[in-house]
């Protein structure tokens, strides 16, 4: 039988972009109740910027058929499925590190990834490649691991020769101090080459040079026979090489800072600059610093100057952030977006990093906001110490950046929650995190019978859900739009002959 690959069809439009936040969790196992491949998939579809790490790690070939296999079709005897990891094909550029880990299957593919930042590093490296059952790691446009070394390593059984024989890593160094690590390409008992050549056989069009046998997988090489003092260049129509500008990373082609491939610093309106507009302009007329014209702004955001700044992040003045600067506040009150100067003493941030425990609910007092999520799972309410008591000092909370999780486990405890009133100041929920594609799960608890949500404006991001909650009758018949969630799901709560007319 024939089994054809295909791809979604890609965004023809290469100005529009779609920013998507990196993850840091190494080489961590994620348990979630969906497969980690499939959580990538959701994280990552259409995203063409990564603003940080983008962690391909502990995926089977059994996960991406499970997954993908809704979408595998039969023509005419011809199998068409999806090729693993598809959702990466339009992931342009990462600002921080590649790291590709524990991954078995044939191919992983990001047939459009021009640049690797190396913002944050992986044990030093921009790109990690390790113990992965992988033949072919294909990425035909990549020109650059700006910052950061290279390190390749691959199991004798899943050996990458292509990587090993024909891609000029030296090439790909944006450092020229950078280490490059290869390991696993010799026989460690004889020292004889794992791969034999016809393991890794070019294309002809290649020039040795690639990242498997296709005609497409040529690895783009941009810095041979570049005149003196380019540290990258461009042929000519003539055949001659030119230098590229000197704003241009990972090459160009062609003169001046708008056909740079890549930007050393900021890409404004398709163009290679120093610094953004801002949002304002020295006028010499009148020796004054002046508002530019609204259609002159610029915000800064990672490598790029933007008209408006992407969901998921606050503005303070010309920047885009995802913090305000010590100092500063945002005022949900007013706008929860930006970031201002505090009137006295800071309301307070708190991070939490993790699911809560009874010591790091005690240290939860007078928190504004909770950067992170905020957990109450079932092992909460057994730990020695814990009184229902302490989650009045969550009162206070008006914001949470990611998810909201209160589960009971649907055992039936004296000491859990009858209701959500100790978070009657919450407001906002922004899902910078989801829990799967929920920002507010409410689930298993056999004494809530009201929420108490009562000042919770919006969630803006994800979707809502109330499960398995017995006594649960309030909230069903509630209008939601108003929190303009992508989803609001009352299931399996208090019967309608418990709640009779309520």
């Amino acid at each position: 039988m024939l089994i054809k690959h295909i791809f979604n069809p890609i965004n023809p439009f290469w100005g529009e972009k779609r920013y998507c936040a990196g993850t840091i969790n190494g080489g961590n196992v994620i348990s979630t109740s969906e497969s980690h491949y499939e959580r990538l998939a959701k994280y990552y579809e259409n995203c063409t910027v990564i603003t940080g790490n983008l962690e391909l790690t502990h995926v089977t070939k059994n996960d991406i058929e499970k997954a993908d296999a809704k979408y595998t079709t039969n023509v005419n005897g011809k199998t068409y499925k999806r090729r693993p990891f598809w959702f990466l094909q339009n992931v342009r550029e990462i600002s921080g590190y590649l790291l590709v880990f524990y991954v078995y299957t044939e191919t992983v593919e990001l047939p459009n990834l021009k640049i690797i930042r190396g913002r944050h590093l992986f044990e030093g490296n921009g790109l990690y490649i390790n113990r992965n059952g992988i033949k072919y790691l294909k990425m035909p446009k990549l020109r650059s691991v700006l910052k950061g070394g290279i390190t390749v390593s691959s199991m004798s059984k899943a050996p990458l020769c292509y990587l090993y024989h024909t891609i000029d890593f030296d090439h790909l160094k944006g450092d020229s101090s950078a280490n490059i690590t290869i390991i696993g390409k010799h026989n460690p008992i004889d020292g004889s080459d794992i791969c034999k050549p016809e393991q890794y056989e070019c294309h002809s069009r290649c020039a040795g040079f690639c990242f498997g046998p296709s005609p497409t997988d040529c690895q783009e090489l941009y810095r041979v026979d570049c005149p003196v003092g380019c540290h990258s260049c461009f042929t000519g129509p003539n055949g001659t090489k030119h230098c590229c500008h000197s704003e241009c990373a990972a090459g160009c082609t062609g003169l001046g800072p708008k056909r740079c491939v890549s930007c050393q610093n900021y890409n404004q309106d398709g163009e290679c600059v120093p610094e953004c507009n801002g949002l304002e302009k020295y006028d010499r007329e009148q020796s004054k610093i002046v508002p530019r014209e609204k259609d002159e702004r610029r915000y800064f955001y990672e490598s790029y100057c933007l008209k408006e700044c992407p969901d998921k992040t606050l503005i303070e003045g010309k920047y885009c952030v995802v913090a305000c600067q010590a100092g500063h506040y945002r005022n949900v009150d007013i706008d929860r977006r930006k970031c201002v100067p505090c009137d006295g003493p800071c309301p307070k941030v708190c991070a939490v990093p993790k699911y809560l425990d009874v010591q790091m609910l005690k240290e939860l007092v007078n928190c504004s906001e909770i950067d992170g999520n905020l957990e109450l799972l079932n092992h909460l309410y057994e730990e020695p110490g814990y009184e229902p008591s302490l989650l009045n000092n969550l009162r206070s909370v008006k914001i949470v950046t990611g998810y909201v999780m209160v589960d009971g486990g649907g055992i039936p405890n004296d000491k859990k929650p009858t209701n959500l009133k100790f978070l009657e100041n919450l407001k906002v929920i922004e899902g910078r995190d989801l829990h799967i594609r929920y920002s507010l799960v409410v689930q298993g608890l056999a004494n809530l019978t009201e929420l108490g949500l009562r000042k919770l404006e919006k969630l803006s991001a994800g979707k809502a859900v109330f499960l398995n909650n017995s006594q649960l009758c309030y909230g069903k018949n509630l209008d939601w739009k108003f929190l303009n969630a992508e989803g609001v799901q009352f299931t399996h709560n208090a019967p309608p002959d418990f709640c009779g007319n309520l």
